[in-house]
């Protein structure tokens, strides 16, 4: 739950955050991969997003690529 940064998001202004479009917004919501809120439960309603919650959906995972450096010092450790 979006409880350390409660200014909830519009799907739009997440869509100008994260450089996505706004369809793939869409896409990560309905697919869940993203939480989001719905004050009115009427298919009408206006959807809302945690910042925190989508930078956790960005950097979360095995999404984090290791720079060529951090390689070799791991490739060094199990050499030696």
């Amino acid at each position: 739950m979006c409880i350390t940064d409660k200014t909830p998001m519009s799907v739009e202004e997440a869509a100008e955050y994260t450089g996505y479009k706004k369809s793939y917004i869409y896409s990560l919501i309905h697919q869940r991969k993203i939480p989001s809120y719905k004050p009115d439960k009427s298919r009408k309603g206006r959807v809302f997003l945690c910042k925190e919650e989508i930078q956790a959906y960005i950097f979360g995972g095995d999404s984090r690529r290791d720079t060529d450096d951090e390689l070799n010092k791991i490739a060094d450790k199990l050499i030696h």
